[in-house]
């Protein structure tokens, strides 16, 4: 019995130091866990399969004469200009992550996760959709059959705020169902195909690495 415990315990430690090397910007400081990247109460998560490729849009105005003249490619620059510790690699692996996190906890109703990855007022629209369900003694039962390989699609700088705009393409079977089991919503034997873009935020002068999820969208 110890043994397990012990063994879980190492395991949710790797797993949510993975997530706070993927998002988290590296100072040489040693951080501790309460300061650790989005959710310090990480469970056991595994990255979702996946696949699949997309590109576009947007450049603030920090793009340099010298950037490179694609858009998405002097945005890049301009963020990693104004915050040296940005990877590319690092933050889409985090946002994978994140992504699977986000989808459960609205599924599940888990309000504590979502609060502590969604900006309030994203956190706000995610919880009145909850309480709904709630109210009608329906749940949701959706499955993440398979995600895709986010792609960044923009970024920008605005005051201190770093702005990074994320495709996600993903296979989902999505079905709400009554008290007494009958679907009420969705379908069961149904994949559907799901583009959404998710756009993320972060305080670049804050100690922290916190990114945020400030807006979601249908593609």
């Amino acid at each position: 019995m110890n043994i397990d415990i012990i063994i879980f315990a190492a395991i949710s430690f790797y797993l949510f130091f993975r997530l706070w090397q993927a998002l988290g910007t590296k100072n040489g400081e040693e951080r501790k866990p309460d300061e650790q990247f989005w959710h310090n109460r990480l469970r056991e998560q595994k990255p979702p399969p996946a696949n699949g490729r997309h590109v576009d849009m947007l450049v603030g105005d920090d793009a340099t004469a010298s950037a490179p003249q694609n858009p998405l490619s002097a945005a890049m620059a301009a963020i990693k200009n104004t915050d040296p510790n940005f990877s590319e690699g690092h933050f889409l692996r985090g946002a994978r992550i994140a992504f699977d996190m986000i989808f459960k906890a609205f599924s599940n109703g888990d309000k504590q996760t979502l609060q502590d990855l969604l900006d309030q007022k994203v956190y706000q629209a995610f919880a009145a959709d909850i309480d709904a369900r709630k109210s009608k003694s329906w749940r949701m039962d959706n499955t993440l059959v398979r995600l895709r390989d986010p792609e960044i699609v923009g970024g920008r700088i605005d005051g201190e705020f770093i702005y990074v705009t994320v495709s996600f393409k993903s296979e989902q079977i999505s079905v709400t169902r009554d008290n007494d089991g009958k679907v009420v919503d969705g379908d069961a034997d149904r994949v559907y195909d799901v583009h959404d873009i998710w756009v993320f935020r972060r305080n670049y002068k804050s100690n922290l690495p916190n990114w945020y999820v400030v807006e979601t969208r249908d593609a």
